[in-house]
């Protein structure tokens, strides 16, 4: 979309009325300059000194409304005193036509409204603006036949030195159009006319060279002064007739509240709403003139009071509204203003341009477009909705915020976009930890079927293992049990029963062992072995045999043991000592 294109569509969507006086952020057109107060003394000036010489210049910083300053201030005046300006905003896009080429058709289409040339078609395509303006007696005249001055006001003057200073074709055509403009306010006649009528004199007659009848203002950002100022060698009349636009007073303010908006708000409320967007706190009619305010931002503020005005049916703004909506109506004026912007942007606006205790801070353009995110584009897109501004301070360009007033705002948003994007933060570690905590329990369930696996296995293992170890047990049981019973059957009661005991106590519940030894015992006499008479040294109290009969335990008063064994018959060993049994 080009340059004056936005513009339209800007203008028509926030367009003032009498039931809406204030335009918000977008300029006040020539058709609301019936809405347009606050810059009498400004007007008569601007007007003074497009009167006087071919070329004005008219700079301040961004924001104080010079595009209003000229539509609704200026050009109603100038038509009303024999003049017809024409509103110029140059397209710098590739494929647009060369400047010169549409400043002529602005005029064209201008002076078509405003009157007739006395001289119709003797202007040439291609020709040079010099050339345009200097034809003998080619005059732009009203119906009544009364001379009208063509004022060419070329707003955003400062286009030309960044949309139009590129490289290559592009530079070229803004280096073209800065030498005819200079050849027209200087009245210099371009070299290649001068060689044309060398070679024709009698093409002389076809221009008139005294001729002034036109004029020329350029309006730009006073940031751009310097540069504006390079081309001073070939335009001098730049450093002659000019007019710096600064905020406006609260007096100033204050008429544009009351006036436009008669019967919508009082003078009571009207200070008020002054005091609240020049951060003031109350005061006398003096200290109100001594205050400054933002023009953009004083229309923004109105607007939304109006609104809301509207949207509760009141019939007027009232002090309430005001007091009590302050931060709400700041903060829709933010949020409008980057909805449709990266976050970059909204980052970059939030955490470089306030300190951290929130606080208004300013920073180098040149800085501001290395953060991510930012490019000049956007940052000339906020300057244009009246929520940034940039100024020249000592040579360097540094962008800020309009006002201190909408720190507060910035600063809210700032501390909610954190504290959002720590929950997020935490609501994403969160996640983890539940998704480490589900995998942790899932191998944890893996690792639990895997030890019951292992432990069944075990288990059956065990049981494969007792039940093996048991019939085991029981066959080395029944061996000693068949062993025992054999050596009985053989007379050797000795060992038989010794196999007995043994089965007997592999296989405990098994009653066969025990019925046999029982039943041995009972049957079978039980002796000393024949031999010697024992010399026992006191009487006897039990004698215990061991090892089948082969050996005894005699024990004797007095605590007196003796051992007896016998390895044959007939043959004995004798053993006394003392014992505790």
């Amino acid at each position: 979309m080009s340059p004056s294109n936005r513009l339209s569509v800007e203008r028509s969507a926030s367009a003032a009325d009498a039931a809406n006086p204030w335009p918000g952020l977008a300029p006040f057109t020539e058709e609301e300059s019936r809405l347009f107060h606050g810059r009498d003394e400004e007007v008569r000036t601007l007007l003074r000194l497009i009167e006087r010489k071919p070329l004005t210049v008219l700079f301040g910083q961004s924001g104080l409304g010079k595009s209003s300053l000229l539509n609704a201030g200026v050009f109603p005046q100038l038509r009303a005193t024999g003049y017809c300006p024409s509103y110029i905003r140059l397209d710098h896009s590739e494929g647009a036509p060369p400047p010169a080429e549409q400043v002529k058709a602005f005029i064209r289409d201008a002076s078509a409204r405003a009157g007739t040339w006395t001289k119709p078609g003797v202007a040439q395509p291609g020709e040079s603006l010099w050339e345009f303006f200097h034809h003998r007696d080619d005059r732009l005249v009203d119906k009544n036949g009364d001379t009208v001055i063509p004022v060419l006001v070329i707003d955003q003057f400062e286009e030309l030195f960044t949309l139009g200073a590129g490289v290559g074709a592009q530079r070229d055509r803004a280096v073209a159009f800065m030498t005819a403009l200079a050849e027209l306010v200087e009245n210099r006649v371009p070299d290649r006319v001068v060689a044309r009528l060398e070679q024709s004199p009698d093409d002389l007659e076809a221009f008139d060279f005294s001729r002034t009848d036109y004029r020329v203002c350029l309006s730009l950002r006073e940031d751009f002064l310097p540069q504006l100022e390079t081309l001073a060698e070939i335009m001098p009349a730049l450093m002659e007739n000019r007019m710096r636009l600064t905020r406006m007073t609260g007096t100033q303010a204050l008429a544009a509240v009351i006036k436009p908006g008669a019967g919508l708000v009082d003078e009571t409320v009207a200070r008020t709403i002054v005091e609240f967007v020049s951060g003031a706190r109350g005061g006398s009619i003096e200290r109100l003139a001594e205050v400054n305010v933002e023009p953009p931002l004083l229309s923004v503020i109105c607007r939304e009071l109006n609104e809301r005005r509207r949207a509760l049916g009141q019939a007027q703004i009232t002090h309430d509204l005001v007091s009590g909506n302050r931060r709400e109506i700041l903060n829709d004026f933010y949020e409008r203003s980057v909805a449709d912007l990266p976050a970059g942007m909204r980052t970059f606006v939030e955490d470089k341009l306030l300190t951290k205790s929130g606080f208004r801070d300013n920073l180098a353009l040149e800085t501001a477009l290395d953060e991510p995110g930012v490019t000049q584009a956007l940052i000339d897109t906020l300057v244009s909705r009246r929520l940034l501004r940039l100024e020249d301070r000592i040579g360097v360009q540094r962008v800020e915020l309009t006002h201190d007033v909408l720190a507060d705002v910035v600063r809210n948003a700032r501390d909610e976009r954190q504290q959002r994007l720590m929950l997020e933060e935490a609501q994403k570690r969160e996640q983890l930890v539940l998704a480490a905590a589900a995998r942790q329990a899932r191998r944890q369930r893996v690792a639990i079927g895997g030890l019951v696996a292992a432990v069944i296995a075990l288990s059956i293992g065990a049981v494969f293992g007792l039940r093996a170890q048991r019939r085991a047990v029981e066959k080395a049981a029944r061996v000693d049990l068949a062993t025992g019973s054999r050596l009985l059957e053989e007379g050797k009661v000795g060992d038989g029963l010794a196999y007995l005991v043994s089965a007997a106590r592999r296989d405990q519940d098994s009653g066969v062992a025990a019925t046999r030894i029982l039943t041995t015992l009972a049957s079978h006499n039980f002796s000393l072995p024949v031999g010697a008479a024992l010399n026992l040294s006191a009487p006897t109290e039990t004698i215990r045999f061991l090892a089948g009969g082969q050996s005894a335990l005699i024990q004797g008063e007095g605590s007196r043991a003796q051992f007896v064994g016998e390895t044959s018959v007939g043959s004995r060993a004798q053993f006394v000592g003392e014992t505790s049994v």
